[in-house]
């Protein structure tokens, strides 16, 4: 026996002396049977419920899984476990259960663990898938879209015993004498004891219902009216009682509804506070805008005041030098005119002088 494929490929593996104890996967089922779960394999969570010599781990460690959890419950199953283990050197990525496949599942069960593939290959003369396969569906430690992989012999009774309303048979391989049978575990369905227990329940309920009935069939009319007297205490009790009594998923949907009414609300006022904050700041803008508009209108008044003052400024100044200009050139006129009777006057003065001059002589 050998791994087929992978990081480890090619390598022998050491097995059991005779069949009496383990029967050990062929390699000629192996290899279809991985070629099947490939897509499956990268960085899996692998349980070997019956690992035997661990070829089936091992090939899907060596293959891509992430980690396997080789349970048996034979001295030499594990002895051959450990050599193999060992041998590939795959210490890191694997963990042995020495215990039979109940106590193993408890186990596994107890410490949260979740496989993404469970191999089910017990002795052929054994009904151990079914029971195997309803402790991993009352235990949940297959995850949602885990695959069970169980081998046997007995594919008709095995199948037959596999018609229960929590597994869904996807595929069956057949190689030989030896039988892959392929399954899910479906997502909406409750595992046989929780059935049971659910239909308990539901009797319980109607049973009081029954009993709320009787109570208002039993009850005293009132004369001329559709009101009856009733014992109100007895009344609820009952409800109390049914109320305790009603399925942990309808407690849980009435307080998904509170809890979603609560997010509603508070989704809604956060909404409402974000309207009114964009008002106000709506409102802002336009007062600021209403400021802008005013000062703008404001600073153009102001300009053609001063325009206005400016022209006046300068139409007073422009007359004022007019003024000036034309008295300063009625001055000089003035000046001029008196120049020119000074000089006449200088001239009559030099002319009488000449002649008083001439008369001298």
């Amino acid at each position: 026996m050998r791994i087929i494929a992978g990081k480890n490929k090619g390598t022998k593996l050491y097995t059991l002396e005779g069949n009496e104890i383990t029967r050990p996967t062929l390699d000629r089922v192996k290899e279809p049977l991985f070629s099947i779960l490939m897509p499956f394999l990268e960085n899996a969570e692998v349980l070997d419920l019956f690992s035997g010599s661990g070829a089936l781990a091992l090939e899907a460690i060596s293959r891509g899984a992430k980690h396997s959890v080789l349970v048996d419950n034979s001295f030499k199953a594990i002895s051959v476990i450990k050599q193999n283990i060992e041998k590939t050197n795959m210490q890191e990525t694997t963990t042995i259960i020495k215990n039979d496949f109940k106590k193993a599942i408890d186990y596994l069960a107890n410490s949260n663990s979740k496989f993404d593939i469970i191999f089910i290959d017990p002795p052929y003369e054994s009904d151990y898938i079914k029971e195997s396969l309803e402790l991993i569906t009352k235990n949940k430690i297959l995850k949602s879209d885990g695959i069970i992989v169980a081998e046997t012999d007995r594919k008709e009774e095995i199948i037959e015993q596999l018609k229960i309303d929590y597994v869904e048979i996807n595929d069956v391989r057949k190689y030989g004498r030896i039988n892959l049978i392929f399954l899910k575990i479906k997502q909406w369905s409750l595992n046989w004891v929780e059935l049971s227990e659910r239909n308990e329940l539901k009797m319980e309920i109607f049973t009081l219902l029954e009993t709320l009935e009787d109570i208002l069939e039993k009850s005293k009319s009132l004369p001329f009216t559709e009101k009856v007297i009733i014992n109100k205490n007895e009344i609820l009790d009952i409800i109390k009682e049914i109320r305790l009594k009603l399925p942990d998923e309808l407690k849980q949907a009435k307080w998904i509804k509170e809890e979603r009414e609560r997010i509603i609300a508070e989704a809604q006022k956060d909404a409402d506070d974000i309207v009114k904050e964009a008002e106000n700041r709506i409102i802002s803008m336009i007062d600021e805008h209403e400021i802008t508009k005013k000062a703008y209108e404001k600073k153009t008044e102001i300009i053609a005041t001063a325009n206005e003052i400016y022209r006046e400024v300068s139409r007073d100044t422009s007359n004022y030098a007019d003024g000036i200009l034309e008295n300063m050139e009625k001055t000089i006129m003035d000046l001029s005119k008196t120049v020119s009777d000074v000089e006449a006057s200088i001239q009559n003065a030099l002319e009488t002088i000449q002649n008083n001059r001439k008369e001298l002589k």
